[in-house]
C-alpha cells in the first residue's frame, strides 16, 4: 500500500522531469537559433527606442532606421524558427510527418506530441497508472489556479494605468506635419513589443502556472494513449 509521501514524492519527480527535460531549448533548438532570436528581440528593442526618439526630432533618417531594424528583426526570427524546425526533423524523425515549418513560431502540434509521448514514458516509469490520471489533472489544476491568482492581478491595474498615460504621451509629442508617417511604424512596434512583454511577464510570472496548465493537457491524453500499456 503506498503513502502519501510516496505519492506525492513521484508527482513531484514528474513535474520536474517535465519542466527541465521537455522545454523547447532541449528539443529543437542550439545555440545559432538561439542567437538568432536574442538579437532579433534587440534589434526590436532598438526600433521601438527610436521610435520614442523620433516623436521628439523630426528626421527622416530615424524613420528609415525603426523599419530597417524592425525589418531584420522578423528575418532573424523567422531564420531562427526554421532552423530550429530542421533541428527538430533530424533529431525526432518519426515525428517528421506532423512538423510544419512556420514564420514564427515553433510547431506546437509537434512539440505537444513529443511531450506527451515522453511524459507518458516518465510516468509509467514512474509506476503511475491510468486509475491515477484523474488525480494528477485535479493535482496539478489546482496548483495552476493557486499561481493565477496571487501573481497576475498586479499587472491587469499596472495595464489599466499605463494605457492611457501612453496615448497621452503620443498625443502631446507628436506633431501633425509627421503625424501620420511615423504612426503606423510606432503602431505596429508597439504592438510587438507588447506581445514580447507580455510573454515576458508571463514567463516571469506565471511560468509555473502556465507549466501546470500546459502538464494538465498532456496527462488528459493518457486516458487516449492508455498509461497502462
Amino acid at each position: 500500500m503506498q503513502s502519501a509521501a510516496d505519492l506525492f514524492k513521484r508527482t513531484k519527480k514528474l513535474e520536474r522531469y517535465f519542466i527541465e527535460e521537455l522545454t523547447v531549448a532541449k528539443i529543437m533548438t542550439n545555440a545559432k537559433s538561439k542567437l538568432l532570436m536574442f538579437g532579433a528581440f534587440l534589434l526590436l528593442l532598438l526600433s521601438f527606442t527610436l521610435s520614442i526618439k523620433y516623436l521628439q526630432e523630426d528626421h527622416i533618417m530615424f524613420v528609415v532606421t525603426v523599419y530597417c531594424s524592425c525589418g531584420v528583426s522578423l528575418f532573424l526570427t523567422i531564420v531562427s524558427v526554421r532552423i530550429s524546425h530542421s533541428i527538430a526533423k533530424e533529431k525526432y524523425p518519426g515525428y517528421r510527418s506532423i512538423i510544419t515549418n512556420r514564420f514564427f513560431s515553433y510547431d506546437s502540434d509537434f512539440l505537444f506530441a513529443v511531450r506527451s509521448d515522453s511524459l507518458k514514458r516518465k510516468a509509467r516509469s514512474l509506476n503511475f497508472t491510468s486509475s491515477d490520471t484523474n488525480f494528477l489533472i485535479d493535482f496539478y489544476s489546482s496548483k495552476s489556479l493557486d499561481l493565477h491568482k496571487k501573481r497576475w492581478w498586479p499587472i491587469t491595474i499596472f495595464g489599466l494605468i499605463i494605457l492611457p498615460l501612453w496615448n497621452g504621451f503620443v498625443g502631446s509629442t507628436m506633431k501633425e506635419d509627421h503625424s501620420l508617417r511615423i504612426l503606423i511604424p510606432i503602431s505596429i512596434i508597439l504592438y510587438i513589443v507588447i506581445l514580447y512583454l507580455n510573454l515576458i511577464l508571463k514567463s516571469i510570472l506565471l511560468s509555473k502556472a502556465q507549466k501546470y496548465d500546459y502538464l494538465v493537457r498532456i496527462i488528459k491524453t493518457f486516458e487516449v494513449l492508455k498509461l497502462d500499456k
